[in-house]
């Protein structure tokens, strides 16, 4: 089968509201996600990029072994973002954050919770919209963190090569 091949799911807002889980995954292309929400959300790509537009839940696994993440807005309670090769870029994120990407690229562009992130290789730039925690590692790659004026927490920033900066909104 050559080509381009397109499956899409619609469900009612009642369907929807009830839905436990949501699990999708493609060993070779794109993902593209718009108005999810389940109690748990497995999104799975072994080479490719993955893009979702909304997402909400308890708790969402978003990964790839080779490609770009892009989530423009999740809501809900823990959300985890994973890239082995590629970037990880985000808009707005109100839930706890576990962000890791072995060589690319991290950018939170709206974070409301705490945030664990990590990367081997990439810089990473995150605006904080509250005044929880981050916990931050960057082996390579330079760090920029804004925060509110209210910020009162702990900084936890670490950098083997490269600089490392805070900014207060």
């Amino acid at each position: 089968m050559g080509g381009k091949q397109t499956v899409t799911v619609e469900l009612t807002e009642e369907a929807m509201a009830a839905l436990e889980s949501f699990r999708t995954s493609v060993d070779s292309g794109m993902i593209r996600i718009s108005g999810a929400a389940a109690r748990e959300s497995f999104i799975v790509s072994d080479s490719g990029s993955i893009r979702i537009d909304s997402l909400k839940g308890n708790d969402a696994k978003v990964q790839t072994d080779s490609g770009q993440i892009r989530l423009e807005r999740f809501e809900g309670g823990n959300l985890a973002l994973r890239s082995d090769s590629g970037s990880i870029h985000a808009g707005t994120v109100s839930a706890t954050l576990i962000a890791e990407s072995e060589s690319g690229s991290i950018q939170i562009e709206h974070l409301s919770g705490y945030g664990v992130v990590k990367t081997d290789s990439g810089s990473v730039n995150i605006v904080k919209d509250d005044g929880s925690g981050l916990d931050i590692a960057s082996d390579s790659g330079s760090v920029r963190i804004t925060v509110p004026s209210s910020f009162n927490g702990i900084y936890d920033l670490r950098s083997d090569s490269g600089s490392i900066s805070r900014m207060s909104a």
